[in-house]
């Protein structure tokens, strides 16, 4: 493989995670297929495959922000009908890359979200400049930090960027991106809480702001024809839903 490729972070990944199967199976000669190695592993074994293929996974899911960002911008609404989805035959470009993954919408549009948050932008001037969120894009790139969790954290510094310190946003950004590779989803919404009251003291209740954030709808349509939906409602605009 070409060294200069962006793909080699990914093809060593894969290559730790063949090497520490094979490690974790070296003793068990009736190994048979995946769930019988599974099953023959020791402990120490089993664990250190799983952090091979959890490293994988980030970094299959960095790739793939890229691309599903990409295609969101191949897409977008001035193109109309010369747009990529619809020229895929797609309604919009979270649902083409909703489609190709076999996952659920809001799973393809945080892909997207992320991708476009760690980005490179392109100037007037045709020159690029950093991304929108430099810390974060370098730590999803060495397959340190989760896309899920950099959705968060980047969700999080969007919300308060207008009102916060630009040099404190930036050390709060480098701070978060170091320190969540290793955490847990309930540690990251604390230190996430802590982060915000410190960079927004003055902005509006936490609880209010993230019930506000977490709104949303999703409508597509499945395979069969029929229109589904799943979405999420605060507490005051769910209310005549719930009555209706």
């Amino acid at each position: 493989m070409d060294l200069n490729t962006p793909l080699v972070p990914l093809a060593e990944a894969v290559g730790g995670a063949v090497a520490a199967w094979e490690d974790a199976v070296a003793g068990c000669p009736f190994a048979r297929d995946a769930q019988a190695d599974a099953e023959a592993m020791t402990d120490a074994g089993l664990l250190q495959v799983l952090d091979e293929f959890a490293a994988v996974r980030r970094h299959v899911d960095a790739m793939l922000a890229r691309v599903a960002a990409e295609v969101v911008s191949r897409s977008r609404a001035e193109l109309g009908s010369e747009g990529l989805a619809r020229r895929a035959g797609y309604r919009s470009p979270v649902t083409l890359v909703s489609a190709a993954l076999g996952a659920h919408p809001g799973d393809a549009a945080r892909l997207a979200r992320v991708g476009d948050a760690i980005a490179e932008r392109m100037l007037f001037s045709g020159e690029r400049a950093p991304a929108r969120h430099p810390h974060l894009a370098v730590a999803v790139a060495e397959g340190r930090l989760s896309t899920a969790f950099s959705a968060e954290i980047a969700s999080m510094l969007d919300q308060v960027a207008l009102r916060a310190d630009p040099a404190q946003l930036d050390r709060t950004e480098r701070l978060l991106a170091e320190r969540a590779s290793v955490l847990g989803w309930k540690e990251l919404g604390v230190l996430l809480a802590r982060a915000r009251a410190h960079l927004d003291p003055d902005g509006v209740a936490p609880d209010t702001r993230e019930r506000h954030h977490r709104r949303g709808l999703c409508v597509w349509e499945d395979q069969d024809g029929m229109i589904r939906f799943d979405g999420a409602a605060d507490p005051e605009t769910g209310a005549p839903i719930k009555a209706a």
